[in-house]
């Protein structure tokens, strides 16, 4: 019998927001009682049979926002492009 593959997460979420017309950055704003966009995320996907692990890259200055999601994470880079490249 063959087990299943877990999958690993890669959520890029270093951007501060600027589109999103905020001061912070969307993946940190409330969209469940008590939950943020990325807070829910990570919910999510550890509902997954799948699931594996998930990391996620940030920009450092929102460093005291991850730490109570408990969550392992990066620093992002300058851009997308530098944040999500091997």
């Amino acid at each position: 019998m063959s087990s299943r593959p877990s999958c690993h997460f890669l959520i890029v979420a270093a951007g501060h927001g600027a589109r999103f017309g905020s001061e912070l950055p969307k993946e940190y704003h409330e969209v469940a009682p008590g939950l943020s966009v990325l807070a829910l995320c990570l919910k999510r996907l550890k509902t997954w049979a799948d699931f594996g692990s998930a990391l996620v890259v940030a920009h450092p200055d929102y460093a005291d926002m991850l730490a109570p999601l408990g969550c392992e994470w990066v620093a992002g880079g300058a851009s997308r492009q530098a944040s999500v490249r091997l």
